[in-house]
């Protein structure tokens, strides 16, 4: 736009297309905001902001919920515009391309889906965005033979997502990430996503020669067909699970591929890594690690640790009756109505590290300062005592240097009731630091006592009791539409199916169940076979 004073020509340029408004500011001047149109016509322009003003009205009159479902179909229109790959865009011109037509795809990054479509060649992945706001966004690209890993993953429960881990040293193109990338998508169906996986699996053996030596959890490593994925991922846990119990693999380390087998992502806050409170000592001056008492109960979940809050829940769950269930238009019973893994509880952690999600999940604005991660011990108190509080952690309470504790930005977070401002994260005595804070965390985590009880936290997240009759008896049974399997999302129309999204989204997920049986003891016998759901 130009803008033109009082007197002076606002005729538009000959050969563009273009349309003035008047205004008078508080001098009295008039000025006349001449807008020429590039990449469209002016009736294409105005159709399109009469539209957009369509749902503005609309809202005003039904409330916010008219948004979504005005603004669905423009937004369609324009990812099912990105149906050609720009070969302009090929790093090379030897490359070959693999694919008739690209696949439409989300890139999921924490909280935001950016849609746009996926393009293989023989040399490399392409991902091409979608120009739904209009900001030329660069096309990101990543070479096959820098592909360590790849996983298929779950999406809002549905099997239609694929992760790529990418090596250390990899260059991406158009992207301001750090090394070690990690590049999560979700196709519209299951068969686009097994497709694709299979292409990149037969390129990636091309590339690579000969079988690589693999890591414990490389899946994709030695680039197998698809008919063997499951039998990969059951091999690989399989040796995990024996390196953890010779000591060659730390809990840390083997809950964070644990994790990473059942389908938790960083780049996706709805599946965030989730680990486990272990300590409950948060007013000694020192920590003991030899003495018992010092650890959570690993065998409880959160919500069972509260002797008195679980027969709360308890009394509920009896109070739904048997007769509860979807065919009656009632949910099944349940104990917990809150998960211990969501959205609002990863960032409830990693605010000061990551306030422009906080920020995008409140709408813009920081939550009440006195329900705000101001204390461990606090915090700690809140999930033992709190109905409506069952989080467990996230990994950085186990690794890195507690930057995610300290206000580094000098953020304005506000002030509490007792005039208290919120600031970095009060620490227990015995913590010198926020370095010292997770040092102190992670060598609990590794020590004999958690070593010797670890197995049976992993029964409630990530094995035979996560679900079910046994869930029900371990007293770790959520409400049903945070289990996979529970509805079938493309049963429902448009509506009814972002609305159980949303549910799914934003009240949490359980992991993928990985085991059937018992998970071994680590210092029990070593097993040649752990039971896996396959």
């Amino acid at each position: 736009p130009r803008r033109h004073g009082h007197g002076r020509d606002a005729a538009a340029r000959p050969g563009v297309q273009g349309f003035s408004a008047t205004r008078s500011d508080a001098s009295d001047e008039d000025w006349t905001f001449l807008f020429a149109l590039v990449h469209t016509s002016t009736e294409h322009f105005s159709r399109e902001v009469g539209r957009i003003a369509t749902v503005t009205e609309a809202v005003g009159e039904k409330g916010i919920s008219a948004e979504s479902e005005g603004l669905a179909p423009l937004i369609q229109e324009r990812r099912d515009a990105v149906r050609n790959f720009e070969s302009i865009h090929l790093v090379s011109f030897r490359e070959k391309i693999l694919m008739q037509e690209p696949k439409p795809v989300d890139r999921i990054i924490p909280l935001l889906t950016l849609p746009g479509c996926l393009m293989v060649t023989d040399a490399r992945v392409y991902f091409q965005p979608c120009d739904l706001n209009n900001t030329g966004e660069a096309v990101l690209s990543f070479e096959l033979r820098s592909i360590q890993a790849l996983y298929k993953r779950r999406h809002i429960l549905k099997h239609v997502g694929l992760e790529f881990f990418l090596q250390p040293d990899a260059r991406v193109n158009n992207y301001s990430g750090g090394p070690g990338a990690g590049f999560f998508f979700a196709f519209r169906d299951n068969s686009q996503r097994d497709s694709i996986y299979q292409l990149i699996a037969r390129e990636c053996a091309k590339a690579a020669g000969a079988p690589r030596p693999e890591a414990p959890l490389t899946l994709g490593g030695k680039w197998e067909p698809e008919a063997s994925y499951t039998s990969s991922i059951q091999s690989n846990l399989n040796a995990l699970t024996r390196l953890w119990q010779e000591r060659k693999v730390s809990n840390f380390e083997y809950l964070q591929h644990l994790n990473t087998i059942a389908d938790r992502s960083t780049n996706d806050l709805t599946q965030y890594p989730v680990f486990p409170w272990v300590i409950a000592d948060y007013d000694s001056p020192r920590l003991d690690l030899n003495n018992p008492a010092t650890f959570r109960d690993l065998s409880r979940p959160i919500g069972a640790l509260n002797a008195a809050r679980l027969e709360g829940f308890k009394e509920r769950y009896k109070s739904m009756g048997a007769e509860g269930g979807q065919q009656v238009g009632i949910p099944p019973p349940f104990l917990y109505g809150t998960h211990y893994s969501t959205p609002g509880y990863v960032l409830f952690f990693l605010l000061r590290s990551a306030p422009e999600h906080m920020l995008c999940l409140q709408n813009g604005r920081w939550d009440s300062p006195d329900r705000m991660f101001i204390s461990i011990r606090r915090t700690w108190e809140s999930v033992l005592m709190n109905t409506a509080d069952l989080k467990e952690l996230v990994p950085e309470f186990y690794s890195g240097n507690g930057d995610f504790l300290v206000n580094s930005q000098g953020l304005d977070l506000g002030v509490t009731q007792k005039r208290d401002r919120v600031d970095d994260v009060e620490l227990p005595p015995w913590a010198k630091s926020p370095r010292d804070f997770v040092r102190k965390c992670r060598k609990a985590l590794e020590c004999d006592y958690v070593s010797e009880h670890l197995h049976l936290w992993i029964d409630l997240i990530f094995g035979h009791k996560q679900k079910g009759q046994a869930a029900l008896e371990a007293d770790n049974l959520f409400y049903y539409l945070t289990y996979e399997g529970a509805v079938d999302l493309d049963s429902f129309d448009a509506a009814e199916r972002a609305g159980l999204e949303a549910q799914i989204s934003e009240f949490g997920q359980c992991p993928r169940q990985l085991f059937s049986a018992p998970h071994p003891s680590r210092n029990g016998p070593i097993q040649d076979s752990a039971a896996v759901v396959p």
